[in-house]
């Protein structure tokens, strides 16, 4: 083989490996669906940490060991345990789904309402030939800590039902215009002499 001919074969199996490591990063999909914490209670201490992953490939990756990692509030970025170490072989199963079941530790956070984002990387084989990093943020939640803060009640400045509120406002005027034309009327009768 001459230089141009290795040259070229060399060149081509550059352009093919950059075509695939291209297909690669559009070729596998991750979305999460938080189940707790929810929204609707209030968490002291350790608060349950429960979601799907749902995985979908394209035509060309064969496998995925993905980690998850979840942040509270922008902070640091913190690992969640999974038994066994997930591997999900996509011959399979397309989509795969995972269930995470975790817990967190809350107890040094201030009452009030937080963020929690999940975030996802993996390890991809794609067609056997190469394998690469993904990285997803999968979904945000916010949660309670502490008690919810009491919604404002209505002041109570006024024991009087707004019904009879509205007749006064509207006999008011009446009394006032009927006293000034009655006025007028008896201003207007010539006296008469006994």
């Amino acid at each position: 083989m001459n230089k141009t001919t290795k040259f070229i074969v060399s060149l081509l199996l550059v352009v093919l490996s950059c075509q695939l490591f291209s297909l690669a990063r559009a070729d596998v999909n991750c979305k999460a669906v938080i189940l707790s914490p929810s929204t609707n209670t209030s968490y002291t201490d350790i608060m349950p940490l429960n979601f799907t992953a749902e995985w979908t490939k394209g035509n060309w990756t064969q496998w995925i060991m993905p980690r998850y990692f979840y942040f509270i509030d922008n902070g640091s970025k913190v690992s969640i345990t999974t038994e066994p170490f997930p591997y999900i072989d996509f011959t399979d199963n397309n989509p795969a789904i995972e269930v995470i079941n975790d817990t967190i530790d809350i107890s040094n956070l201030s009452d009030g309402v937080h963020t929690l984002t999940l975030y996802t990387n993996g390890t991809v084989n794609e067609a056997n030939l190469i394998l690469y990093i993904v990285n997803f943020t999968l979904s945000t939640t916010y949660f309670q800590i502490g008690s919810p803060i009491p919604s404002p009640t209505p002041s109570q400045s006024s024991n009087v039902p707004s019904e009879i509120i509205f007749g006064l406002v509207v006999l008011v005027p009446v009394i006032i215009v009927l006293s000034v034309l009655l006025y007028r009327r008896h201003r207007k009768t010539p006296k008469t002499n006994q």
